[in-house]
C-alpha cells in the first residue's frame, strides 16, 4: 500500500469539502453556489484543487471561531507561495480545523447548529468576493 502523493491528498480534501459545501446549499437549488458545489462534488471538477475551496471551508470554521481573519489570511497566502511546502502544510491545517468543526459541532449539515450557515450560506461562508479574490491565486 502506497504512500498517498500531496496532490492525491488535496484533491480528497477538496472533493470532501465540496461535497459538504453542496449539501450546505441543496436547499438553494437552481443557485449558481449551489451548481457550482455540485460541479465540485459530484460533476466534471470533482477533486479539482481551488484555492476558494479551501477558503470556503476556512470561512465556515471562522464563523464557528475556530480559526480568526487573520489565520485565514496567512492559510491563503501559504497556498499562493511559489513554495510547494507552505501548499502542504497549509492544506493539512485546513484538513485539522475541519476535523476540529466536525468534531466539536457534527459532520452532518442538517443539523441545527449549521441552521444560521445554510440560510445565509452566500454572506457568511461563499460570497462572490471570496470567489475573486481567492481565484487571484
Amino acid at each position: 500500500m502506497g504512500t498517498k502523493t500531496t496532490s492525491q491528498e488535496l484533491s480528497e480534501l477538496c472533493a470532501s469539502i465540496a461535497t459538504e459545501h453542496y449539501n450546505f446549499t441543496k436547499d438553494n437549488k437552481g443557485d449558481n453556489i449551489n451548481y457550482m458545489w455540485y460541479l465540485y462534488s459530484v460533476g466534471v471538477h470533482k477533486g479539482h484543487y481551488r484555492p476558494f475551496i479551501l477558503m470556503a471551508e476556512m470561512n465556515l470554521c471562522k464563523h464557528f471561531q475556530l480559526i480568526n481573519e487573520e489565520e485565514c489570511n496567512n492559510l491563503l497566502n501559504m497556498l499562493k507561495s511559489e513554495d510547494e511546502d507552505n501548499a502542504y502544510i497549509a492544506m493539512h491545517v485546513v484538513k485539522k480545523i475541519m476535523h476540529d468543526r466536525h468534531d466539536q459541532f457534527g459532520k452532518d449539515t442538517d443539523l441545527e447548529v449549521y441552521k444560521d450557515i445554510r440560510d445565509n450560506y452566500s454572506s457568511k461562508v461563499m460570497s462572490h468576493e471570496l470567489f475573486i479574490k481567492t481565484k487571484k491565486t
